[in-house]
C-alpha cells in the first residue's frame, strides 16, 4: 500500500514560466515557497511521486508537487488513486494549506491538469 512511484529531483531551472497575464490583472498563482499554513492558494508546480498512505484508517492518494521553489504534500482522502495525477504531470491546485506530518500540505484540493508543453 505505501508504494510510491518517483521521478528524480528537476532543478529549478527547468520550471516553466507562468502563462502570461493580460495588461491590468494580477496573476492568482503563488510559488510553494512563499505559502503558509492557513492561507488560500493558488500554485502550479510539476508530480515527483505518487502513492496511496494510511490516513486515519482509509486509504489516502498523496503526491509531492515541486515547482523550482519548494515542494509540498498534497492529499486526496478516501481515495487509492486519481486518474491523471501521474509523476512528471504538471497541474494546478487550488485549496487551503494545513499540515501532515510536520510539513506543509494541500488536503483535497481542486486541480486541473495543465497541458504538455
Amino acid at each position: 500500500m505505501n508504494e510510491l512511484l518517483t521521478l528524480p529531483d528537476y532543478p529549478a531551472r527547468c520550471v516553466r514560466p507562468a502563462p502570461p497575464v493580460p495588461p491590468g490583472t494580477q496573476s492568482a498563482t503563488q510559488v510553494i515557497g512563499d505559502v503558509r499554513p492557513q492561507s488560500l492558494v493558488v500554485i502550479q508546480g510539476m508530480i515527483r511521486s505518487t502513492g496511496t498512505i494510511a490516513v486515519g484508517g482509509g486509504p489516502s492518494f498523496h503526491f509531492m508537487l515541486v515547482d523550482g521553489s519548494g515542494e509540498i504534500d498534497v492529499l486526496f482522502l478516501g481515495r487509492p488513486g486519481v486518474r491523471g495525477l501521474l509523476p512528471g504531470t504538471r497541474v494546478t491546485l487550488e485549496g487551503r494549506i494545513g499540515t501532515y506530518d510536520r510539513k506543509l500540505a494541500l488536503w483535497n484540493p481542486r486541480y486541473r491538469i495543465e497541458s504538455a508543453v
